[in-house]
């Protein structure tokens, strides 16, 4: 995790210096008051991290969520001088992915999120670079759904439903920027931001046949999530664009499917697309 982060941070620190000391007539991202918005879309060639399946000594085997698909509906307004609000709701659906390696048998895991923003945001620029930086509150649901076979005493088989839901609540902080190519409709953008999530992590175990429990624990999770992209502006202060974008939401799950609870991770990545809009 902290690897792709460095790299994240690294590569919108040079993209940003690349750009800052290119020729450039005005910064692509507007700062006169006005509303602003954008609509993103996303798809994750590859989600999760391995899971460690049902009482780690009897059942070896990993599995994860597979791809999938998200979005994001952003707005917000920009006051006379340099302070704005805005607000966005984003979501993913990560599909189910099939394991075939356990002991007794499959085990599969499949998982969605939404998540809701409150920001107040900052403007500037600086050599042609507009930057805003931005604090505020996020809210999120993480629900994974996983399910495998087993046996009870190595005879009679069962089937296992294991359901993990967090929700929690807390900070948001991050920047986000937009440069644009010497005297081209082209802009170079990228956005980082990060939030600590404090709330409850519920699990419900279903053995179908069997017997069923329930847990519900206090948890944190650290959540960071961020994009570079080139963007091609159609008209004034209209923008399409493409990139990549990487999700991080660490301890968001049980990595294990039996009662002795030990944290999961997602790591979402894959390409990213953009319709941006503002007032100038």
């Amino acid at each position: 995790m902290n690897r792709m982060i460095r790299t994240a941070l690294f590569a919108g620190t040079a993209l940003a210096a690349v750009a800052t000391g290119m020729p450039q007539q005005a910064a692509a991202q507007s700062i006169t008051p006005g509303f602003f918005g954008s609509l993103s879309g996303w798809y994750y060639f590859s989600s999760g991290t391995d899971r460690t399946s049902y009482y780690e000594t009897n059942y070896k085997g990993a599995t994860h969520p597979d791809d999938g698909w998200g979005g994001k509906a952003y707005l917000g307004y920009r006051f006379a001088g340099a302070f704005d609000v805005a607000f966005g709701v984003q979501g993913s659906k990560l599909n189910k992915h099939t394991e075939g390696g356990f002991e007794y048998g499959p085990a599969s895991t499949k998982a969605s999120y939404w998540a809701a923003d409150g920001e107040l945001g900052y403007n500037t620029t600086v050599n042609g670079l507009g930057v805003r930086v931005f604090a505020g509150v996020r809210y999120a649901e993480f629900k994974h759904r996983n399910a495998m076979v087993g046996y009870i005493d190595g005879s009679s088989t069962y089937f296992k439903n294991y359901n993990n839901d967090f929700s929690g609540i807390g900070p948001r902080i991050g920047t986000d920027f937009s440069a644009r190519i010497g005297s081209s409709n082209f802009s170079i953008f990228g956005d980082v931001a990060g939030s600590v999530l404090f709330g409850k992590l519920k699990s419900q175990h279903t053995y179908i046949g069997c017997c069923d429990y329930k847990t519900s624990d206090s948890q944190t999770v650290l959540n960071v999530e961020g994009q570079l992209g080139v963007a091609y502006e159609v008209a004034t202060g209209v923008n399409i664009g493409v990139g990549y974008r990487a999700e991080y939401w660490g301890s968001v799950a049980d990595q294990r499917f039996g009662s002795w609870s030990d944290d999961d991770t997602v790591i979402g990545r894959g390409h990213s697309a953009r319709f941006r809009s503002e007032e100038h």
